[in-house]
C-alpha cells in the first residue's frame, strides 16, 4: 500500500509559467519518494504557495486537529498535523489542504540570500522540497519551549530538560540513532527545535563551546542547509562543494513513525561511496556501508556520467575513459529488500570532473622526504623512504582516500585534488596523520593496542607519535617488544617474558 495525493497551487502574482511548473515537478518527484515508506488513507492534498515574503522555502502542516489528546507531563493538548490526520482517519483537518509548502518564487533560486558562495547548481531543489514535506508530515511543532497551552506530536517527544540540548525521544528514531538524539538549536527559549544534526562527515558547530564536530547520522535531508555537504574549518569558513543527490533516510521515516504514521517499509541506513583518483585510466571503486531492517539484498551498481547512465557499468567498479573527461561521475546502488521493495541509493556526493590520465609531476628522494603542496592539484610520488606531504589546511577540510600504494587528498575549499603515490604520511595544520597502515603506522597500532588498549592509539597523540618515531627510525618489533615486556603485566599478555613470543601476536 502507498498513499494518493494531489498538488494544489496559490499564486497570487500569477508567476506561472516555466518556473511555476518546476516547482510541481520537484514536489511531485518529492511525493514520489516518500511512497515507498508511508501508507495511509484518503487524498493528500498538498499546497504550494508562491509567497515573496518568505526567505526561500517553508512548509508545515496547513492545520492542527484537535483529537484531546493530553500530554501527561506539562498537561498541553497535543494536536495532530492536517496531514497526519488525513493519512489516519481520511478525513480533513478543516482546511482547504493538509501539507502547505511556502516558496519565494525568486529566492528560491537565489541563494545569496541564505550563504554566501551555495548556488543552485550546488543545492539539489528536490531535496529541499523533501525538507519541506517533512516539516508538513509533522517535522514542525508550536513552539515546545514557550508558554503556549498546545503542542504538536513531535514537540510531545522532545526532551527539553536542557533548552539548548533538546534530545528527541521517540522510540524508533532513538533505536536508528542509537538513542535519543539532540536537535539543532540556537541558545535559549524559543529556538529552532525542528531540524536534525548534520550529516556523517559533515561539520557542525556546537553551539556551547563553539567547537565544530562531525555530525553523528548518515545522510539525512533534515538539515539546515538542505541539500549539500558543507565543510567548516577552524577558522568558520563555509566550503560547498559538489551537489549532493539526497534521499529519505531511516532516521525521517523513524520519527515520522514515531508521531504516528503507518510505515510500510524502511529506508536503509549507511551510505554509498566513491573511491579512487578522478583521472582517465584510473579505477573508481563503489563501497556501501548499507543494512536493511527489511533484509539486504544482492548489491547492483549502475554509474552514471553528468547523470547520464554509462552503457554496461554495472559492476562495482568503472575504469575512466576519455569519454568522462569533464563529467561529474556518479552511482546508485540497487537491491530489493526482504519485504520485496526495490532500494536505489545514490552516492553520497559526485566525483569531480574527470581529468586525463595521471602523470607524475613531482617526485620526492630515496630518503625521507617533507614534501610541501603547491598551488593547484598535482600528482606527486614520494618514492622510498617514509614521505610527508605538508598541506595548508586543517585536517577537517580535506578528505583523504587511500587504495594500495595511492591517495588522494581533496581540499574542500578549492576542490584541489592531490593524487599522492607512496607517500606515507600528511601533516595538516593540527596534526600529521600515518597512513601507511601495512607499514610502520601499522605496527604502531599493534605494539600499543596490545601492550595498552586500543584507545590509546588514536587516544594518546604523544604516545603514538614516540613509537612511531622509533620505528621510522630503523627499531624492529623485536627491539620494542622486548622493552615492553619490562612493563608490569604484559609478561602474562605474552604467555612468559620473552619478546619473541609477544611479537608472535603481530
Amino acid at each position: 500500500m502507498t498513499f494518493a495525493y494531489q498538488i494544489t497551487v496559490t499564486d497570487p502574482n500569477n508567476v506561472g509559467g516555466a518556473l511555476l511548473k518546476a516547482y510541481i515537478g520537484n514536489v511531485t518527484t518529492a511525493l514520489e519518494m516518500f511512497q515507498p515508506y508511508l501508507t495511509g488513507k484518503g487524498t493528500l492534498i498538498v499546497n504550494i504557495k508562491l509567497d515573496p515574503g518568505v526567505l526561500r522555502a517553508a512548509g508545515g502542516p496547513s492545520a492542527y486537529f484537535d483529537g484531546g489528546e493530553i500530554d501527561p507531563i506539562n498537561g498541553k493538548k497535543i494536536l495532530v498535523g492536517a496531514g497526519l490526520y488525513k493519512m489516519m482517519t481520511g478525513n480533513s483537518a478543516g482546511g482547504a489542504s493538509d501539507l502547505t509548502i511556502l516558496l519565494n518564487e525568486g529566492g528560491f533560486r537565489d541563494q545569496a540570500t541564505l550563504f554566501p558562495g551555495v548556488t543552485s547548481e550546488s543545492l539539489g531543489e528536490t531535496a529541499s522540497m523533501v525538507h519541506e514535506l517533512l516539516h508538513g508530515f509533522g517535522m514542525s511543532g508550536i513552539d515546545p519551549g514557550g508558554i503556549n497551552q498546545s503542542e504538536s506530536r513531535f514537540d510531545s517527544l522532545i526532551d527539553l530538560t536542557n533548552l539548548a540540548h533538546p534530545k528527541f525521544t521517540g522510540l524508533n528514531a532513538s533505536s536508528v540513532a542509537g538513542g535519543p538524539f539532540e536537535l539543532l538549536t540556537g541558545v535559549g527559549v524559543g529556538s529552532d527545535f525542528y531540524h536534525l544534526p548534520y550529516v556523517a562527515g559533515e561539520r557542525y558547530e556546537d553551539v556551547t563551546t563553539g567547537i565544530y564536530k562531525n555530525g553523528p547520522h548518515n545522510f539525512d535531508v533534515m538539515t539546515k542547509l538542505r541539500g549539500q555537504i558543507n565543510f567548516v574549518d577552524d577558522s568558520q569558513k563555509v566550503y560547498v562543494t559538489q551537489k549532493v543527490t539526497q534521499r529519505i533516510s531511516a532516521l525521517d521515516i523513524a520519527i515520522l513513525k514515531d508521531i504516528g504514521y503507518t510505515v510500510s517499509d524502511m529506508p536503509p541506513t549507511g551510505v554509498v561511496r566513491i573511491h579512487g583518483a578522478w583521472n582517465v585510466g584510473q579505477t573508481l571503486t563503489a563501497v556501501n556501508s548499507l543494512s536493511d531492517a527489511d533484509g539486504m539484498g544482492t548489491v547492483s551498481y549502475q554509474w552514471f556520467a553528468d547523470g547520464v547512465a554509462i552503457l554496461g557499468a554495472s559492476s562495482n567498479k568503472l575504469t575512466l575513459a576519455e569519454a568522462q573527461i569533464g563529467k561529474s561521475i556518479t552511482t546508485i546502488a540497487s537491491y530489493t529488500d526482504g519485504s520485496g521493495i526495490k532500494e536505489n541509493i545514490p552516492s553520497f556526493v559526485s566525483t569531480g570532473a574527470i581529468a586525463s590520465n595521471i602523470a607524475v609531476q613531482r617526485t620526492g628522494t630515496s630518503g625521507n622526504d617533507l614534501i610541501a603542496t603547491a598551488v593547484g592539484a598535482e600528482v606527486i610520488d614520494g618514492g622510498d623512504g617514509i614521505d610527508t606531504l605538508s598541506l595548508d589546511s586543517f585536517s577537517s577540510s580535506v578528505y583523504v582516500d587511500k587504495v594500495g600504494s595511492t591517495m588522494t587528498a581533496r581540499n574542500f575549499g578549492d576542490d584541489q585534488i592531490d593524487t599522492l603515490i607512496n607517500v606515507e604520511r600528511v601533516k595538516f595544520w593540527d596534526k600529521t596523520v600515518a597512513y601507511d597502515l601495512d607499514g610502520n603506522a601499522g605496527k604502531a597500532a599493534l605494539l600499543i593496542g596490545a601492550a595498552v588498549g586500543a584507545s590509546a592509539i588514536t587516544g594518546d597523540t604523544p604516545l603514538v607519535a614516540a613509537v612511531l618515531k622509533l620505528f621510522d627510525d630503523g627499531a624492529t618489533m623485536s627491539d620494542l617488544t622486548a622493552a615492553v615486556v619490562k612493563l608490569p603485566g604484559l609478561a602474562l599478555l605474552a604467555g612468559g617474558g620473552s619478546p619473541e613470543m609477544l611479537a608472535s601476536y603481530f
